[in-house]
């Protein structure tokens, strides 16, 4: 992502400053419930990025709340076995999953994406791809591993030659 390295998920939107926005002595006395805690800080804020997407293969113009990257099943700890039909680290391929506003409740979007392992709404886009380039505004920051990444614009390819060498 933007010529620097990352392993299995990217996110930025609504609530996905969580992982890296908690006080780490709270989180340790607390555990993961303190991840839902600080959750309450972007219940009530609005994302509605205007999105540009290119792909090898075609431009998508959407307006998004919270878009998603991953390159695998597990994120944060939760099984998203349903977010693709065939999850593998080592295809060459990265899943991209636009969560698109809809209306003053479409955080509730989320929930389900966690409590069905990932699966989507029919008006939600879904991408298989080695290569995506993302437009979003400047004051987005994107969480990259758990932690706070670029802000703004990314461009994310898969490197198939530094994953073949990990197996």
């Amino acid at each position: 992502m933007n010529n620097e390295y990352f392993i299995y998920a990217a996110a930025t939107g609504k609530f996905s400053n969580v992982s890296y926005k908690i006080d780490r002595t709270r989180l340790k006395k607390i555990g993961g419930i303190g991840y839902l805690l600080n959750a309450h800080h972007d219940l009530f804020t609005k994302h509605s990025m205007d999105v540009i997407i290119k792909t090898n293969e075609f431009t998508l113009k959407r307006r998004a709340f919270l878009i998603f990257i991953a390159s695998g099943s597990r994120v944060g700890g939760f099984n998203i076995s349903k977010f693709t039909k065939n999850p593998k680290f080592n295809d060459g391929k990265l899943d991209v999953r636009i969560i698109t506003r809809n209306h003053i409740f479409s955080w509730v979007k989320i929930i389900w994406f966690y409590l069905f392992k990932g699966r989507h709404f029919h008006n939600d886009r879904h991408l298989n791809t080695n290569y995506v380039k993302i437009s979003i505004p400047n004051k987005y920051t994107w969480n990259v591993d758990g932690e706070a990444g670029p802000i703004g614009e990314i461009e994310v390819y898969v490197n198939p030659k530094k994953i073949k060498k990990l197996f």
